[in-house]
């Protein structure tokens, strides 16, 4: 579909942040077509949409019906211009009326407008993850030229006993996030995560945004394990959605393969069944290079649900993010 091909019963314009609502709207209906539940906030939509660096004006668009109802919109977000990350939402009605190809269209050209400011030998892609439940969406990807790539899983376990007590080894301590700690945490998560699939560093204040500045944040949920005062593993974890998630989980090369991440979920875990969650769910890559999804089935966490993770290819060259386990 050509990008000037709008259907005439729909106006088009830049999404604002009062636009979370809707977009909220639009989110919950995809997830009660495909898991049967909502999970997603309109507390959730404010954060994503007021990310340091976001531009909505220019890269994001929503598409409104002949009554002013949003029936679709994609927010485009960026990591130095060559990975390139639109969030897409179409109501389920409207999966057959050329929407989501309209959105992915119109994102494709934004995309390689911005693509002009990385520099010229990087390898530049669009990279969308969504529910494998979602058939018609994930069609539409493939008719733009998007190949599955990957795969997320979501696990979970009941917390419906007490869960077996974290062992530590005698050189480290368990402590939790106070403030003052958060550049030291996302010098840490960077360091840890450089041996995932995928991995490119990120800024600095887009992480804080996401992970310490939010009135819902319980420090106590934010389990670091150090060796003197340097943090050798840690597990983000929150209470949202109605169970607990460990949204970060990571080891210090040096330091795995010495229980600390099993340890770690064990805490979570545990403290999670104290206050009366009833269960946890984390996301993980599915071919994680590190092995992950081992540990978490060892940890009693099973598949819940699966994403796809579609890429295209905007331009060839070298590519910066993590392909493979690095020796």
């Amino acid at each position: 579909m050509n990008i000037q091909q709008l259907p005439h019963e729909y106006r088009a314009r830049p999404l604002t942040v009062e636009d979370a609502a809707e977009v909220t709207r639009l989110c919950n209906l995809e997830e009660l077509a495909t898991q049967g539940k909502t999970e997603f906030t309109e507390g959730d939509a404010i954060r994503f949409m007021s990310m340091p660096g976001l531009d909505l004006e220019q890269n994001s668009l929503a598409l409104l019906d002949d009554q002013g109802h949003m029936v679709g919109a994609v927010v485009l977000y960026h990591v130095l211009h060559i990975q390139f990350e639109p969030n897409l939402f179409v109501d389920p009605a409207m999966y057959a009326s050329g929407i989501a190809d309209y959105l992915l269209t119109w994102v494709e050209e934004r995309s390689r407008a911005l693509m002009s400011n990385a520099e010229s030998d990087l390898r530049v892609t669009m990279g969308i993850g969504t529910n494998v439940k979602r058939t018609p969406i994930c069609q539409a990807f493939e008719r733009h030229g998007f190949r599955v790539i990957r795969h997320a899983l979501r696990m979970g376990i009941a917390l419906d006993a007490q869960p077996a007590v974290a062992s530590w080894p005698e050189e480290v301590r368990l402590t939790t996030f106070e403030p003052g700690m958060e550049r030291a945490i996302f010098n840490a998560e960077m360091e840890f995560f450089q041996d995932h699939w995928g991995f490119m560093p990120r800024d600095y204040e887009e992480w804080r945004h996401f992970n310490t500045a939010f009135d819902e944040l319980d420090p106590s949920l934010y389990f670091l394990v150090k060796v003197g005062e340097d943090i050798v593993a840690m597990a983000l974890c929150r209470h949202e959605h109605g169970e607990g998630w460990v949204h970060t989980l990571g080891v210090r090369r040096s330091w795995r393969r010495k229980g600390l991440a099993l340890a770690l979920l064990q805490q979570a875990f545990g403290e999670f069944y104290r206050r009366g969650i009833q269960h946890a769910s984390l996301y993980v890559d599915g071919q994680s290079l590190t092995g992950a999804t081992k540990l978490y089935a060892r940890a009693g966490m099973h598949v819940m649900q699966q994403s796809a993770q579609y890429e295209k290819e905007l331009r060839a060259g070298k590519e910066l993010r993590t392909q493979t386990l690095a020796v």
